[in-house]
């Protein structure tokens, strides 16, 4: 009897950790956010120079990632790109997130008929009782950010100044940002 009862306690408190610390998102932006935090690390990573030439050379790439409940990456399965890149820049990337545990979103579609809280609870409650402990994320640079640089390019020259690619995307990284604090 003590035994079962240690082992609902051992269950709950492991439950409930789970729970906080699973980084889940059933946002419709939950893409975006991950393609933000993404090109964020680039920045703080590789710089500058390095993220203008990519979206100046109009690189674009998916990664396949396995991820821990934190949505902190454990394990890389590939990368796509519309362009070739550089096995080394590739492990060098993967390498940088992983060492740094930059945390990306495990995205799920909400269920019908339910709020954000309880979509969430039903997914992590569900996660929990099948015992996953890891996920596959498909993450994304720059995904669907630049998608408003042209017209805000033209908008901006109608203006007498000059938008780069590079000023369009911090400008979005900074608008996520804001909006989650």
């Amino acid at each position: 009897m003590v035994n079962k009862v240690i082992l609902a306690l051992v269950l709950f408190f492991v439950s409930c950790m789970l729970q906080a610390q699973a980084s889940i998102s059933v946002d419709r932006y939950c893409l975006r956010k991950n393609a933000v935090t993404l090109s964020q690390a680039l920045i703080d990573f590789k710089g500058k120079e390095f993220v203008s030439n990519l979206l100046n050379d109009n690189v674009s790439f998916s990664m396949i990632c396995a991820v821990d409940s934190s949505g902190i990456i454990i394990d890389f399965k590939r990368i796509r790109s519309n362009k070739e890149l550089p096995k080394e820049l590739e492990q060098e990337i993967i390498s940088y997130l992983k060492v740094n545990h930059v945390s990306f979103y495990i995205c799920y579609e909400k269920p019908l008929g339910l709020n954000k809280e309880e979509s969430l609870a039903l997914i992590k409650r569900g996660l929990f009782t099948e015992g996953r402990l890891t996920h596959i994320i498909n993450i994304g640079f720059p995904e669907d950010l630049m998608s408003s640089y042209a017209y805000e390019r033209d908008k901006a020259k109608e203006e007498g100044k000059c938008l780069s690619k590079y000023e369009y995307l911090t400008t979005i990284i900074n608008q996520y940002k804001s909006q989650s604090e």
